[in-house]
């Protein structure tokens, strides 16, 4: 018996004839198949396989009943397997190691930058924070040949500066306290100098200026007591004391030992030479925001304020006693906006300053001296975000300090530079220093 179709009744199943038992149609048989050469184990028959299974098969054909399933095709054969001989594989691995290890040594034999690559001279004293940002500690990079050397841990400082009074003498500047340390490597703490509502540091930090307020019979006039610290002695002397209706914003001095300071007025503020315990005017209208080693000045012009006394004017200028001045530090009609002096060059050739012109706020060289026309400062630092740094974080306010040969080491932006031949350059630090805080000082080998 065979399988056969009817395609008139749809009958389906094995019969011995060839009309349909139902209806006497003739019936349909589908050609038999060859079993096609497959491999060893062959897929289920339709027997084997579920009722739904081939229900769902059939009804996919659109045809009932259990159809036999087609074979799958034959999988193809495997392709001849590379061989590859002991030797070979062993060869091979051993030139990849060897690739690996001569890639490493080139690699751990770059030297790291150094400090020593950019033949520098003298010490470099930094402060940075310790973990916990309550205290600091000083660093010391031996510009010559890049060795980093830990110092003391000190209170956070606004202010290094590098003494003459001894060798290796720092003085340190935090809020209203000023100390000496004898030696950036030794392990004393630093010494109490001096205590003031204004402080400023002599030429070479030899000698420390202060004013102080006291009390005097007249509330509204303090006693103004301005003295003077030698810093190798420690010995004090008091330049002058008078009350003072007026505030004193700042006070500094010359290498030639004279005394300035400016006095804050409701009429506006005025800059005075300070006599045998007496005050001379010597330029009204302006506050001094320092002094050089050989009495040039930058100053701020400064107009009274209804109601609040005098207030800050925009921009800069320079001053020095004598014929000419003040000369407008800028461009064009654009000043120099001056937060800060960092620094004057020892010979008083130029001042160091953080300040803003044109929207770009950086570290700036001003040159000084008598002469005509305005001073056009030259920008030497990076660019600064226009708000000041944060109080507490791990990097403070830019700081700089100026070498005999005129090269300028400063800070910004946790990253210590040089700028010497008018070009910056970044001075890189032994891996694991930490991040530099701010304040700066320059030592000359020896020293």
């Amino acid at each position: 018996m065979t399988q056969a179709l009817c395609f008139r009744c749809d009958w389906e199943g094995e019969t011995p004839d060839p009309a349909c038992p139902a209806c006497g149609a003739p019936l349909y048989e589908p050609p038999r198949r060859e079993p096609r050469p497959g491999p060893a184990v062959r897929s289920r028959s339709v027997e084997d396989r579920p009722e739904d299974v081939r229900t769902a098969g059939a009804a996919q054909r659109g045809l009932g009943g259990d159809w036999p399933a087609e074979q799958p095709p034959p999988a193809p054969a495997p392709g001849p397997r590379r061989y590859w001989p002991p030797r070979r594989t062993a060869a091979a691995l051993t030139a990849v190691a060897l690739l690996l290890g001569l890639a490493w040594w080139r690699d751990a034999s770059r030297a790291s930058p150094s400090a020593a690559d950019l033949h520098l001279s003298g010490t470099l004293v930094f402060a940075a924070y310790d973990r916990g940002l309550a205290n600091e500690r000083l660093f010391v990079l031996d510009l010559a040949d890049g060795t980093l050397s830990r110092g003391p841990l000190i209170r956070p400082v606004s202010d290094i500066v590098a003494s003459r009074a001894g060798a290796g003498w720092l003085g340190l500047t935090a809020g209203g306290y000023a100390y000496v340390l004898h030696g950036e490597r030794s392990g004393d703490p630093p010494v109490l100098l001096g205590v003031g509502d204004v402080l400023g540091w002599a030429p070479g930090a030899e000698a420390l200026l202060q004013q102080a307020r006291g009390l005097s019979p007249n509330a509204a006039c303090p006693l103004s007591t301005i003295s003077e610290t030698d810093v190798r002695t420690g010995g004090v002397m008091v330049l002058y004391r008078a009350p003072e209706c007026s505030g004193v914003l700042s006070v500094g001095s010359d290498q030639a030992g004279t005394v300035y300071l400016t006095l804050a007025a409701p009429p506006g503020s005025a800059v005075y030479q300070l006599g045998y315990q007496r005050l001379h005017l010597l330029l009204p209208g302006y506050a001094m925001l320092s002094v050089s080693p050989v009495g040039d000045m930058i100053v701020a012009p400064q107009v009274a304020v209804s109601g609040r006394g005098p207030g800050p004017s925009p921009g800069a200028w320079l001053f020095w006693r004598g014929k000419g001045g003040p000369l407008r530090i800028g461009r064009g009609d654009r000043g120099l906006e001056v937060e800060r002096v960092l620094a004057w060059a020892p010979d008083g050739a130029f001042a160091v300053v953080l300040g803003s012109l044109d929207g770009l706020r950086s570290l700036w060289t001003v040159t000084a001296g008598a002469g005509e026309g305005e001073r056009v400062p030259t920008p030497i630092g990076p660019a600064l975000p226009p708000a000041p740094i944060l109080p507490w974080g791990r990097v403070g306010s830019p700081a700089a300090a100026v070498a005999p040969n005129g090269s300028v080491y400063f800070s910004a932006l946790g990253h210590l530079f040089v700028w010497r031949q008018g070009r910056r350059t970044e001075i890189p630090l032994p891996p694991g220093t930490p991040t530099p805080a701010g304040p700066v000082a320059w030592m000359a080998a020896g020293a």
